[in-house]
């Protein structure tokens, strides 16, 4: 179970996040979404990515991490670590997609895009999350606000950005 988690109502004064929130547009889209919002692309165009790679066109469909592993790359600098456990909040990296709503029993949940923002002189360092979800609330869409997810038995996607060592002699 996820613990540490510092819930705040309001975003620093003036804050704007450099991800630009994607509106899921179907019901199962909510990771493309997220990987949209993380590499700056439409929905549209990560969608054909995803085709392109395997994922159904029509008919019932699921994300899993090993499509995302082959988008989040191919559609930016971005990497991405398999699903881990959402222990602690406190623990989360940078930059996550995390499976929130997780529902045992059926083995689904939904995505959104977790960012910390480490601190600086003037401000100190906070946490947020992009809903894609088009049903809740606007006051959630871009929020630090985390008490419409159910973040029990959640899991998150670590997305990382090579570091000067891993491209060295690319």
């Amino acid at each position: 179970m996820a613990t540490g988690l510092l819930s705040t109502t309001t975003l620093p004064t003036g804050f704007t996040s450099p991800f630009k929130r994607v509106a899921m547009e179907e019901r199962i889209d909510d990771a493309l979404a997220c990987i949209a919002m993380v590499t700056g692309n439409k929905l549209a165009d990560v969608t054909a990515a995803a085709i392109k790679l395997g994922y159904p066109a029509h008919g019932p469909a699921w994300t899993h991490y090993s499509l995302i592993a082959k988008l989040v790359p191919k559609l930016s600098t971005y990497g991405s670590v398999d699903y881990q456990d959402l222990l602690s909040v406190s623990a989360l990296p940078d930059l996550a997609i995390l499976l929130v709503n997780y529902d045992p029993g059926t083995e689904i949940g939904r995505h959104v895009l977790w960012h910390h923002v480490r601190a600086t002189e003037k401000v100190p360092s906070f946490h947020y999350i992009i809903d894609p979800a088009g049903w809740i609330d606007a006051k959630h869409h871009v929020t630090s606000d985390f008490n419409h997810l159910n973040l029990k038995g959640a899991y998150y996607i670590e997305l990382t950005q090579p570091t000067y060592a891993a491209v060295k002699g690319k």
